[in-house]
This record gives C-alpha cells, sequence and structure tokens, in this order.
C-alpha cells in the first residue's frame, strides 16, 4: 500500500479496457507537469492491456502512477499506486532520445509477478525481480511490432 501527500495535478489517461469491463488510468503529477506525466506514461493502458491478455489474468482494477521528488527507487509497485521517481518525466527533447516505458513496464509487471503471486521469502526477490526485467522486453518487442504493423503500407506488407 502506498501513501502519498502533497499537491499534484492529475491526468485522466484513456480507461483500460479488459474484456468487457473498464478501468481509470490516472497519473498524479507535479504541478504544471502535465503534459510530461502524459509523454511519459501515455503507454500504461496499452501496457495493461497487453499484460492482462498475455499473462491470461486480466488486472484487476484501475491503478494509479504517483510521481514525486527525492524518491530513492526508480519505481516501487504498492498494489494501490505506482510510485515513481522525477527522473521518469521527460520533456519533448529528452522523449526523442529515450523512454519511460521500460520502467513504466517493470512496476506493471510486478502486479503480477511479486504481488499477486509472491516469494515465500525475500531470498527468491530475484523471481520478482526477473520476471519483471522479461516483462520488459516482451512490453518493448509488443511495441515494436505494433509501430511496425502502423507503418507498414498495404503495398509493402503484400507478397508477390
Amino acid at each position: 500500500m502506498t501513501l502519498v501527500v502533497g499537491h499534484f495535478d492529475v491526468v485522466e489517461d484513456r480507461p483500460v479496457t479488459l474484456g468487457e469491463r473498464q478501468s481509470p488510468s490516472t497519473i498524479w503529477c507535479q504541478s504544471g507537469k502535465r503534459k510530461s506525466a502524459a509523454r511519459s506514461l501515455g503507454q500504461t493502458p496499452r501496457m495493461l492491456e497487453f499484460f492482462s491478455e498475455r499473462f491470461g489474468v486480466p488486472f484487476r482494477a484501475a491503478l494509479p502512477q504517483v510521481v514525486v521528488s527525492d524518491f530513492i527507487f526508480g519505481g516501487m509497485e504498492n498494489t494501490t499506486a505506482t510510485t515513481l521517481y522525477e527522473h521518469v518525466m521527460l520533456d519533448e527533447r529528452a522523449a526523442l532520445d529515450i523512454s519511460s516505458c521500460d520502467l513504466v513496464a517493470h512496476e506493471l509487471a510486478h502486479q503480477w509477478f511479486g504481488d499477486y503471486v509472491t516469494c515465500r521469502d525475500w531470498s527468491h526477490a530475484w523471481l520478482n525481480e526477473g520476471f519483471a526485467t522479461f516483462c520488459e522486453h516482451l512490453e518493448r518487442e509488443q511495441s515494436w511490432a505494433r509501430r511496425i504493423r502502423l507503418t507498414a503500407s498495404p503495398a509493402t506488407s503484400r507478397r508477390t
């Protein structure tokens, strides 16, 4: 569980579609950072849908993401909200070179591997981290495949 206190702007992202159900997707960020939040974390609904389908276990409910300052980790996969450090927020220039998707995918994956299914004790925490890191690569593969499909024209995708 997490409890974060402060002054935040709330960005309402598109709802996450999980079968017949839709769940809200929100980002809580520092005041004045709405555009950076949408740019940096806007792929979250797609990732939740992808992981739900890939794992065969739909995500349970809404999962807000909260961006905070001076956080010791990149992110923390609390079951009530994912907490992310401020460096996840990318301005227009930074977004040309890097992405926050790996961190977001990693923390989302912990909702299944670490929170939904967990290890008996901390000596096996490497399993939670290993699965979450693997899921970063699954998400990147899915994202690249999606981009290729979107950019392929009918003429280039036909076999002759």
